[in-house]
């Protein structure tokens, strides 16, 4: 009879610990400043260049009047386990508002990591927009805080690291797009406007490099286009001095929303698709497409699961020496809310799902990885009739990758009937049995 009971007990245990399919999460917050909301997120460095935490940055609001909130910008360094090693505000004396766009690494004469750069829009008391880089050490002492060196009220969107410490990125006013690069030390080398015949108006919204073994061959970009009164979104091959060389794709179809993604040769393209049909009449995943570095498209593949399309869809390189081995997918499932993690091999397909949290109180805007551990940013929105520990604060969520057992509504309801019935058949025999055994005395 015991070993009946330890049975039923086991069996009873083993469903229970599959049909959880969320895992335990740590969630940590600066908690220091009103309207907290963290939107970038990359590994720091010690003295000794090693790997020692993260860099996050954002904004918080500081409300001048009891109508106005005005952005600022938060910049921090948190280790592995969450604790925060400093924090520090940044606000120009004549600001209303400021924003962050990119943390970049500054290196030294050995090209060792020996500090960071920032670099924030701000809009002034007259309207008027400015670009500045704040550079400061390890620590998070400024260094220096220097002009972009472009025309105002163009704003630099991104900027990434190529050559040794050189930077290209991509920038916008009203309705021109540049792309502008600097030397490693912020100085601008050049300014290129995007230009086409009878376009009214051009915005870029990414760039990447465009890898050739250990060399970089040119770059990619997409840039939004409106001509004729026609809206279009354009993927575009430029040379090394941001010269338009061609056009690789213009066909995209609307709210695709593309975005890039470096690999070790080539380029990664991806974004929003709404050509599925999948469960509860949903029809938006997502898309990844692999270029070559002869720009040809390889690999094309889409999910299978329904994706918020108005939400973070965010694909991070896990590399190992330096060479990208793996990517990483995050998305907000539009079923029920959580987030999810999937591993993408080298072709752009989906192997599995390693991450699933429920998500009832957090705005994910970015996230990074890190020995197995995922750290995911953004902030904690805590409903007003919800007595939240943190209340509109940063997000600084700590996880483990454990492999995830997702078990469907259905297959769950249909393993509770099973499981019950399993045990009721058990039971049944045991009292059978027992009823045997009477009448055979």
């Amino acid at each position: 009879m015991k070993k009946i009971v330890l049975l039923i007990i086991s069996v009873i245990s083993f469903f229970t610990y599959n049909i959880n399919v969320y895992a335990k999460d740590t969630v940590y917050s600066l908690n220091k400043y009103n309207d907290e909301k963290l939107t970038i997120i990359d590994k720091s460095y010690n003295s000794k260049n090693e790997i020692d935490g993260f860099i996050v940055a954002g904004t918080y609001n500081k409300k001048d009047t009891e109508k106005e909130e005005n952005p600022q910008v938060i910049y921090a360094k948190m280790d592995t386990y969450g604790n925060t090693d400093w924090v520090h505000s940044y606000k120009s004396e004549d600001a209303v508002s400021s924003n962050i766009s990119n943390i970049l690494y500054l290196y030294n004469d050995e090209n060792k990591i020996n500090g960071y750069g920032l670099i924030i829009s701000i809009k002034d008391t007259n309207d008027t927009l400015k670009n500045i880089i704040l550079k400061i050490d390890l620590k998070g002492k400024i260094i220096e805080e220097k002009s972009a060196s472009i025309d105002d009220n163009i704003i630099i969107s991104k900027l990434i690291s190529v050559n040794n410490g050189e930077y290209i990125g991509i920038a916008n006013s009203d309705d021109k797009a540049y792309l502008v690069k600097y030397d490693k030390d912020f100085n601008l080398v050049y300014k290129k406007e995007y230009q086409e015949d009878n376009v009214s108006s051009a915005s870029y919204k990414d760039i990447v490099p465009i890898r050739k073994e250990d060399n970089i061959s040119g770059y990619v970009t997409i840039v939004n286009i409106k001509k004729n009164d026609l809206e279009q979104v354009k993927l575009i091959n430029n040379d090394l001095d941001g010269n338009v060389v061609s056009t690789i794709k213009d066909n995209f179809e609307s709210n695709a929303d593309p975005r890039l993604e470096m690999a070790n040769d080539g380029f990664i393209l991806y974004g929003i698709t709404n050509e599925l049909k999948l469960s509860n009449n949903k029809s938006t995943s997502y898309f990844i497409n692999i270029y070559n570095s002869s720009l040809e498209e390889k690999n094309d593949s889409i999910g299978t699961t329904a994706i918020a399309k108005d939400k973070v869809l965010k694909l991070f390189p896990i590399k190992d020496d330096n060479k990208i081995k793996e990517y990483l997918l995050l998305y907000i499932n539009d079923n029920d809310s959580s987030i999810e993690i999937v591993k993408i091999n080298m072709d752009g397909e989906e192997e599995s799902k390693i991450k699933k949290i429920n998500n009832s109180y957090y705005d994910i805007t970015n996230f990074n990885a890190c020995n197995g551990i995922l750290y995911i940013i953004g902030q904690i929105n805590c409903p007003k009739d919800d007595d939240c520990e943190y209340n509109n604060n940063s997000l600084f969520l700590i996880s483990d990758q454990d492999k995830v057992i997702e078990v469907k509504q259905s297959d769950n309801n249909n393993i509770i009937i099973g499981t019950c019935v399993f045990v009721g058949l058990i039971v049944l025999l045991v009292v059978l049995r027992r009823i045997f055994k009477k009448n055979k005395k």
